[in-house]
C-alpha cells in the first residue's frame, strides 16, 4: 500500500525511498489507532498520504529561498 501511494508523489521533490519511509511512518501511526471494525486500506491509506504530503511540504519549505 505504501509503495502504491508513494509512486503517486514522484516528482514532488523527494526520492522514492524517502516517500516510502514517510509513508511507513503514517502507516505505523495509523496501526496504533486501528480498530477491528476498520477497513484497513480505507483507514490507513489517507494516513499514509497525509504523512507523505507533510514530508513534501517540509521539503519544499526548506528548499524555497526566503524572500
Amino acid at each position: 500500500m505504501v509503495v502504491k501511494v508513494a509512486i503517486n508523489y514522484l516528482g514532488e521533490g523527494l526520492e522514492i525511498m524517502e516517500l516510502i519511509n514517510e509513508g511507513n511512518i503514517g502507516l505505523l501511526e495509523g496501526l496504533n489507532s486501528l480498530s477491528e471494525e476498520d477497513d484497513i486500506d480505507q483507514f490507513l491509506s489517507p494516513l499514509v498520504e497525509e504523512s507523505i504530503q507533510h514530508a513534501i511540504r517540509n521539503y519544499n519549505n526548506r528548499s524555497s529561498p526566503n524572500l
